[in-house]
């Protein structure tokens, strides 16, 4: 998809560096076997699939930093473990915000508290349920999220928490609703006690199917979550929404 890309850009041999998409696997074999010897032969690879590396040494974050700081110094400005970020203080006396909730820098670890957030959820009659989306085993990211198979073994299912079920309604595997201002889903419900009550859950990356009515049978996150930019990497903050559930009253 890229090289599609960089094709039309007129930069495609730039991008590609001259490499076959065939080319670039076989490089990243090569590369890989310097650093792991036992690394299984492309043709062997293709046999069994998936490789797994054994080892009885256990894995230590920062090893050579924790042995030799001066040595081996973190890509920091200290070179150390920075609890408190020079960088983010100097960033947060010339970044200008415009003062609304979430909308600042701190130098030190801190909670703030976010736009729909705990906090608004709290407080929203009509939005009352905190919308989060975790990653799924079904797929990566949006990626095998159209296959068949995949779909049949890892169906798109909404979390919410037995009490709010309850409070609304709902049972497991019923067909509910999932709305907020933005767009509404209709997938089936997973009542669990593995959220939180306050909080539901619908998995990322299933793709968007909207009926001829507009809702979405897919069940994209996406549909429902916002875009305002994060205060510090400016990125889409999608792992919080408003949003509310209600036992579907269509098919």
């Amino acid at each position: 998809m890229c090289t599609e890309i960089a094709k039309r850009l007129g930069i495609e041999e730039e991008f590609t560096q001259g490499r076959t998409q065939e080319d670039w696997r076989m490089w990243l074999w090569e590369e890989s076997k310097k650093k792991e010897p036992t690394l299984p032969e492309p043709e062997e690879f293709r046999k069994v699939g998936m490789w797994r590396r054994h080892t009885d040494v256990p894995f230590v974050s920062m090893k050579d930093f924790r042995e030799d700081p001066e040595a081996n110094p973190l890509k920091t400005p200290s070179g150390k473990i920075e609890i408190f970020s020079n960088r983010l203080w100097e960033m947060s006396k010339t970044w200008e915000f415009d003062g609304t909730l979430g909308q600042r820098l701190t130098a030190l670890p801190e909670h703030i508290e976010t736009w729909e957030g705990p906090g608004q959820a709290k407080e929203n009659e009509k939005y009352p349920l905190q919308l989060i989306g975790h990653h799924y085993k079904g797929r990566t990211h949006s990626s095998y999220a159209n296959l068949p198979k995949s779909k049949e073994a890892h169906p798109q299912r909404v979390w919410i928490n037995p009490i709010d079920a309850k409070a609304r309604g709902i049972e497991n595997d019923d067909m509910v609703d999932v709305f907020n201002d933005r767009g509404r889903m209709r997938i089936p419900a997973q009542v669990t006690t593995r959220i939180v009550p306050g909080v539901i859950s619908v998995p990322q990356g299933a793709w968007y199917e909207p009926d001829k009515d507009g809702i979405d049978r897919g069940g994209s996150v996406n549909l429902l979550t916002k875009y305002r930019p994060s205060p510090l990497a400016k990125g889409n903050p999608a792992n919080t929404a408003l949003a509310q559930v209600e036992k579907s009253k269509g098919k």
